[in-house]
């Protein structure tokens, strides 16, 4: 199958990105001196919380200015241990690195050159960076402010004990004392939505939950985001007032709750887009830069596709719109699995990632095999809710992910809370303003709508984070081909290379076809006079023993 690429229309684009991040490396050099010859290490795996936070706050302060600091985090969250049964590389890989820590550092010593030096001590480090550390503020149940005030004035946010336990850190005067100053939660946050929001970058802000993002405060720290822990139901208002600091379709990283929908809802009301972390050196992700011009996939042209009567499936990884996804090498190392590269597999990106991040997603478009093939998360430039999102705002999110996707060489997407989107005639102004090829969507039963000419084919699928066995799935899927016409075209979405792989092992060749999504739509474009209206109902699914 002849495969075809498209990447003169971006190479300027990349290239003005590119020149930029050079011009800012070489001030921060003149201005701090000569660049560091290699890069402090510290473990933080056993680190108490608040140890973490001074250390993050120190490497996202010393990383404005170069990879300078990186963390071993050990095994602290799920997501970057890779132990996990079904998300994890294996045995092999889990035997060669700790954590995708050790993988990181791998890989940059080896494309990027760099050398890793360690410290010992919290204190060590804060010591070597010196001069970048104006000061420290004390905290004791205020975080979120401390954190803030890191950022905007180049400071250390410190407890007692770590402060105690530390001379570098007691040398350093005190910038603000926090402790004991309000009554509760929502006073302190009022105090920094008056005191500190005004001064804070209007690109971003950072929601902590549950204490599972403190690892990526560093990202926080290093471009001066305002930092809120709050309840996105019952602290509406105050956190209505955060958002609207905001700059037009700008992150929210870290996560928030009660619910994920309560969440998202609330932040895209907003104009604002979801952000995921939960994995540590993002800051030091960020000043890695690419040694390709381009990030680069390749593409199947129409012509070279013979539609097959057979039942076709897209086996899609979830999360990619994340930076927990980005940053964990695609949770808990999947990427790594020795089973990638065996099969077709979907893996989602977020193009704002790629505009941002552009040395760290050189990653996966430079390992990946032609049967990777990368795709939008939801909803495109970031994750939002379509329907709730503001109608004046709509169209330059689309704007954004058009210019974004040629960046990342992206072509299809995958969008939930949209066809609530009303009226719609505006529905489908905003799908063809995205200018895919195709999307996506959580929603049954299955079918493949054409909504007009200029809009993509959309293909709705029930088959969304199934968690039933490899065999259970298979099972269900052979069972609603049965009553389905040929061809026909669904996508499973969720899953590790592993899981996916012996699903299509079950899967009778004679039936099945495993394809990436730009083979999926253009067979399902070719064949619409025979798909167009039809409906197949999910099987239900059966407890299928391994």
């Amino acid at each position: 199958m002849k495969i075809v690429t498209r990447w003169q229309d971006v190479a300027m684009t990349v290239r003005g990105h590119r020149l930029l991040r050079n011009i800012a490396l070489v001030l921060c050099v003149l201005a701090h001196g000569a660049a560091q010859a290699a890069t402090w290490e510290l473990n933080v795996a056993k680190a108490s919380q608040a140890e973490l936070v001074a250390a993050t706050a120190i490497q996202g302060l010393a990383n404005r200015h170069g990879a300078q600091v990186f963390l071993q985090t050990g095994d602290r969250d799920f997501m970057i241990t890779f132990k996990n049964a079904e998300y994890g590389p294996g045995a092999e890989v889990a035997n060669k690195f700790r954590s995708v820590d050790d993988a990181w550092k791998d890989y940059y010593t080896t494309r990027h050159g760099l050398k890793f030096e360690p410290v010992a001590t919290l204190d060590e480090l804060a010591a070597k960076v010196g001069a970048q550390l104006k000061g420290v503020v004390r905290y004791r149940d205020e975080l979120p402010a401390a954190v803030t005030l890191a950022g905007l004035r180049n400071a250390v946010p410190v407890t007692d004990a770590v402060r105690d336990a530390s001379p570098a850190l007691q040398a350093l005067p005190v910038l603000e004392d926090l402790r004991g100053r309000f009554k509760d939660r929502q006073e302190a946050h009022r105090w920094a939505v008056k005191e500190l929001l005004p001064s804070c970058s209007q690109d971003g802000v950072f929601s902590i939950t549950h204490g599972i993002d403190v690892v990526s405060l560093d990202l926080a720290v290093a471009r001066k985001m305002f930092v809120y822990q709050l309840n996105h139901a019952d602290d509406a208002a105050l956190i209505g007032e955060i958002l609207d600091h905001l700059h037009p379709i700008s992150p929210v990283w870290g996560w928030g709750g009660p619910t994920e929908e309560q969440f998202l809802v609330k932040v895209s009301q907003h104009g604002a887009f979801v952000m995921c972390m939960q994995v540590p050196n993002v800051s030091f992700h960020e000043q890695i830069h690419p040694t390709q011009r381009t990030l680069q996939q390749r593409h199947v042209k129409p012509e070279d596709v013979t539609v097959e009567p057979k039942h076709y499936v897209a086996f899609m990884v979830n999360e990619g719109d994340t930076m927990k996804c980005a940053g964990s090498m695609m949770m808990c190392g999947s990427w790594l699995q020795p089973e990638r590269g065996t099969l077709p597999i979907n893996w989602g990106v977020n193009p704002y990632l790629c505009e941002q991040f552009p040395g760290l997603m050189e990653f996966y478009y430079s390992t990946m095999t032609t049967n990777d093939y990368f795709f939008d998360g939801p909803a495109g430039y970031g994750y939002i809710a379509p329907r709730y999102f503001p109608a004046d705002q709509l169209f330059a999110f689309a704007a954004k992910t058009r210019a974004a996707n040629k960046v990342a060489d992206t072509r299809f997407a995958e969008c939930w809370y949209f066809y609530p989107l009303q009226p719609e005639e505006l529905r489908q102004r905003w799908l063809t303003a995205l200018d895919l090829d195709g999307l996506t969507q959580w929603r049954g039963p299955q079918r493949i709508s054409f909504p007009s000419p200029n809009c993509p084919p959309i293909i709705d699928s029930q088959h969304y984070y199934d968690k039933g066995t490899a065999a259970g799935i298979a099972d269900e899927l052979q069972r609603e081909a049965e009553g389905a016409p040929r061809p026909w075209f669904t996508v499973v979405y969720g899953g590790s290379p592993r899981k996916f792989a012996q699903i299509a092992r079950q899967l009778p060749a004679a039936r099945f076809k495993i394809v990436r999504l730009d083979e999926l739509f253009i067979a399902a474009t070719k064949s619409r006079a025979t798909i167009e209206k039809k409906i197949v109902k999910p099987a239900i699914m059966e407890n299928t023993k391994p």
